[in-house]
């Protein structure tokens, strides 16, 4: 899509594994199946501009900082 056009993914940490996925009941978990135990977090960046999106263990709650 045009709108997100520049914007990068200079980092990705989920666990042990690039990736996140979420299961029936919204509990975050790395690719590999494995719960998270610690906040996920991608990093964007655009311009030279940053912005950390994070996804908390257990609840699923993502946070842009």
């Amino acid at each position: 899509h045009a709108e997100y056009q520049g914007v990068a993914i200079a980092s990705v940490s989920f666990g042990a594994t690039p990736g996140v996925k979420f299961d029936f009941f919204g509990v975050p978990r790395d690719t590999g199946g494995t719960d998270l135990a610690a906040t996920g977090r991608v990093v964007l960046t655009y311009q030279g501009l940053s912005d950390t999106v994070e996804v908390a263990p257990g609840t699923g709650k993502v946070t842009v900082r």
